[in-house]
């Protein structure tokens, strides 16, 4: 993945991690959720992706950058309000 897919990662999870009020955990992980979903649809249809538990697991580590980026949206949000839960 490139380095700029990954920071629009972080970027994506600040924002929901601000505007959201789900758990960070829950909001890191949703913004790469599509990604296995898609690959299972895919799948289906065409067949393929023979390599799928690894692709999926790499997804998986991949919303770690999500996770970090919605920690980010949730402290400035919680600076902004006067207080820091996550």
């Amino acid at each position: 993945m490139k380095i700029y897919s990954l920071l629009l990662l972080i970027i994506v999870g600040a924002i929901f991690g601000y505007f959201g009020k789900a758990s960070v955990w829950l909001v890191g992980t949703a913004t790469m959720a599509f990604f296995p979903i898609w690959s299972f649809v895919d799948m289906l249809m065409r067949g393929g992706h023979n390599m799928f538990p690894i692709e999926w697991l790499l997804y998986g580590l991949h919303s770690i950058f999500g996770v970090i980026g919605a920690g980010i949206g949730r402290s400035i949000r919680g600076k902004r309000d006067g207080y820091n839960k996550i």
